[in-house]
């Protein structure tokens, strides 16, 4: 399979492609994970540069909502040579290592980076209640009660905690895009920006 977008190259350009990468990201319900997702995959579908392409893995997505079909997809796509961004809340350390010792299992070895999405109580709470449609929080009112259960357990990435991660990243609110409309370019410097300045572990 095509795993990188071959338009404009002429037989005589070499093609290098940067390793793969397994993005897992880390956020609330409304925290905008998915929003960012589809920029990734949309802009990197349309790219006109030897990039390879981003495939999404969403549990809320799969048709029995369970870890292991998100998994699945996570193991096609890098049989692919596709990146991976893993659409899950990713509330504990143990919830994101099935998806680091899946990584870890691919040969070469992808880079593994975490990027977690900071947004206030308030602004989660206001974007659930407006949110047109969710695969499994199909009201405001549900959606609010699981945001609630949440943030009680609520245990990113941090400083000093070994995970498995080459990369890890806070994005704070302000630091999204106003409306949430990634560009090609922002979503390209995010993930540069990741890879040059996310905190390695030690």
């Amino acid at each position: 399979p095509m795993t990188f977008n071959s338009a404009q190259i002429s037989p005589s350009q070499p093609l290098t492609l940067q390793p793969q990468i397994v993005l897992l990201l880390v956020g609330l319900p409304g925290s905008g994970k998915t929003t960012l997702c589809e920029a990734l995959v949309q802009h990197s579908a349309h790219s006109l540069a030897p990039v390879r392409r981003w495939v999404r893995a969403s549990q809320d997505d799969a048709p029995g909502r369970r870890r292991q079909e998100c998994e699945a997809v996570v193991r096609q796509a890098l049989a692919e040579g596709c990146n991976v961004v893993v659409d899950r809340v990713g509330f504990d350390p143990i919830q994101r290592s099935h998806f680091i010792r899946l990584a870890n299992s691919h040969h070469p070895r992808p880079s593994i980076y975490a990027l977690t999405l900071y947004v206030s109580p308030p602004t989660l709470s206001a974007r659930l209640r407006i949110r047109p449609s969710h695969p499994t929080l199909t009201t405001p009112e549900l959606a609010l009660s699981v945001l609630r259960q949440m943030l009680a357990v609520f245990d990113p990435p941090r400083p000093g905690r070994i995970e498995g991660f080459n990369r890890v990243m806070e994005l704070r609110e302000a630091g999204q895009p106003k409306g949430g409309v990634w560009t090609r370019e922002s979503v390209e410097r995010l993930i540069r920006d990741i890879g040059v300045y996310g905190n390695q572990e030690i």
